[in-house]
């Protein structure tokens, strides 16, 4: 029933009058906490930043399940690119070792490959990814949408019981919705 009620949100947000920026936006800040492991300081920032600014919710949040399942399968390659930014630039390390002995900077974990190289990795892919989800969800409105409302497959999903229990949760709720 999660599962549906979801999926049917996020197919709400898609054909929702959200400007395909904010949609992006959401995407791309839920790449950066959802590669990153989970508690360090940074992954708080991105959030406030997301609150500040006008990002998609929804779509932060469906990033970060999305990209916390590759983050795990990607770590070996945040370690070594971890190392290689701490370790292998000789050049940048008066700077980590400034940012591991100033009085906050050391909460944010940095000296940690893994937490280095999921945060490199992302900040480098937070372009490209924000600009390839916004011509996603154009490319969605315009030329997607008919495709999978009439798609057999949304077919059957719409004739099982779990959609019609769905559709009966929804009127409920909205009935109950006027009452209060």
């Amino acid at each position: 029933m999660i599962i549906i009620q979801s999926l049917m949100k996020l197919l709400q947000t898609l054909n929702s009058q959200t400007s395909p920026n904010q949609l992006a936006a959401g995407v791309a800040f839920g790449m950066i906490v959802g590669l990153s492991p989970f508690l360090v300081l940074h992954n708080l920032l991105v959030f406030l930043m997301v609150c500040l600014f006008r990002v998609n919710l929804s779509m932060f949040f469906w990033s970060i399940l999305v990209f916390s399942v590759l983050g795990f399968v990607l770590d070996p390659l945040f370690d070594s690119i971890g190392y290689w930014v701490l370790v292998d630039w000789s050049f940048a390390r008066p700077l980590w070792i400034w940012v591991s002995s100033a009085p906050i900077l050391p909460f944010f974990r940095l000296n940690n490959t893994i937490v280095m190289g999921s945060l490199a990795f992302s900040l480098f892919l937070f372009g490209p990814v924000f600009f390839l989800a916004t011509y996603a969800v154009k490319k969605y409105r315009t030329h997607w949408r008919a495709l999978i409302l009439n798609s057999r497959y949304f077919g059957i999903l719409k004739t099982t019981k779990l959609y019609s229990f769905y559709l009966k949760y929804e009127a409920a709720k909205e009935k109950w919705s006027q009452f209060i």
